[in-house]
């Protein structure tokens, strides 16, 4: 998957290392993977989290650097592909638009491999940039589902997105490789 600045690759054990340097402390692994990853992590649970045929994991790579900075995945549920574990590793890459083009490159990657009318996400509710690139690519929130998780001594409140297949506006620009 390309676009713009951005290539998605298949996760592999190959990335292992690298992910896990990204992991600098439980609230970071909290944020961007939920609860299904303890820290700190290590190879034998990243085998065990992948060994799902539905679980589809991506490197992302810069595309001009072909610097690994980031992680997205596609979990292909029953009635809808969940997005999850979105993560660009390193402050300086966020707030420049990446995470919108690494959003837009999972849900065009979700929608046509699969035939499913919704994908959906989950977001901690005091990360509002996050929330804001969520609302413009056109994810909505599910006001009635929400799930509260205890992080050190702190609680974290998830909130539930959608994304209506019939709702979607791809990024149809082109892109120049």
């Amino acid at each position: 998957m390309i676009s713009k600045r951005l290539t998605c690759i298949p996760f592999s054990s190959a990335h292992y290392e690298v992910f896990i340097s990204w992991i600098t402390d439980p609230y970071f692994l909290m944020q961007f993977a939920g609860p299904r990853l303890t820290y700190p992590v290590d190879r034998a649970q990243l085998d065990r989290f992948y060994d799902d045929p539905n679980r589809f994991p991506f490197h992302v790579l810069d595309r001009t650097s072909g610097q690994g900075i980031g992680h997205g995945e596609v979990l292909c549920k029953e009635e809808s592909i969940l997005i999850g574990q979105v993560m660009l590793a390193e402050e300086k890459n966020r707030g420049h638009g990446l995470g919108k083009e690494l959003i837009r490159l999972l849900v065009d990657e979700s929608f046509t491999r699969w035939d499913k009318p919704v994908v959906e996400l989950h977001v901690y509710d005091w990360n509002l940039a996050a929330i804001r690139c969520y609302e413009q690519i056109g994810f909505k929130r599910n006001t009635g589902a929400q799930n509260i998780v205890d992080i050190g001594d702190q609680q974290w409140t998830a909130i539930h997105m959608q994304l209506a297949r019939a709702d979607y506006q791809p990024d149809r620009r082109p892109v120049t490789l």
